[in-house]
């Protein structure tokens, strides 16, 4: 009998610990997106890439994000560009990373710059790019950038149907080169003649 209830005690103990470690399970990452920096967009445009990538990476709900307002209070006024800024900042919210990123327009492209940087650790996890062909397509851009973050993967392996931005639909122009061969004939007719002929038949390959 006491056997039985000491099997029984075992086994409610396990259920209990088991039911406390699933619901203290959940994402252990604490990621602060930083103010989005830019050169040559307007403000409405960064703010709206700042919020896509926001819902992006939120809808994955595989890390905790820290509230944009609670990282405008503990920005302030400070423009934070380099990874020393973004260690503090993200010291400050108690975030274990932190995401900079920088918006670059070039002609109609927008090219975002971005860097996931371990706060606990003090050292860059990704430093990666993607081009944007323009400001309308910036929307599968940003779901590329969060899926990279979040998977902690270059960008160019996040491709998947649906996501292809349009500058890597581009074919390089040397990769799209074609091999040819052929040939040609004819006659020429030098001035002067030639082997005492006014005619000469010829024929040349080219590749």
């Amino acid at each position: 009998m006491k056997n039985r209830n000491f099997l029984w005690v075992t086994l409610m103990t396990l259920c209990v610990n088991l039911q406390l470690s699933l619901g203290q399970s959940g994402p252990e990452t604490t990621l602060a997106i930083l103010p989005f920096q830019s050169i040559g967009l307007d403000e409405v445009t960064i703010l709206s890439a700042e919020s896509l990538l926001r819902h992006d990476i939120e809808r994955t709900g595989n890390v905790n994000l820290v509230p944009a307002a609670q990282v405008e209070e503990a920005v302030g006024n400070q423009v934070c560009t380099e990874i020393p800024c973004a260690i503090e900042i993200g010291d400050r919210l108690q975030a274990n990373e932190a995401v900079l990123v920088k918006l670059v327009t070039l002609g109609e492209k927008v090219i975002v710059e971005y860097k996931l940087i371990d706060v606990t650790g003090r050292k860059v996890l990704l430093l990666d790019q993607i081009t944007s062909e323009r400001v309308e397509d910036l929307d599968v851009t940003m779901d590329r950038v969060a899926a990279s973050v979040v998977r902690r993967q270059p960008v160019e392996k996040t491709a998947e149907v649906g996501s292809i931005t349009e500058n890597e639909t581009l074919t390089p122009r040397r990769r799209s080169t074609r091999k040819f061969a052929g040939f040609s004939f004819g006659y020429l007719f030098p001035q002067e003649g030639y082997d005492d002929s006014d005619r000469s038949f010829a024929m040349d390959f080219r590749s």
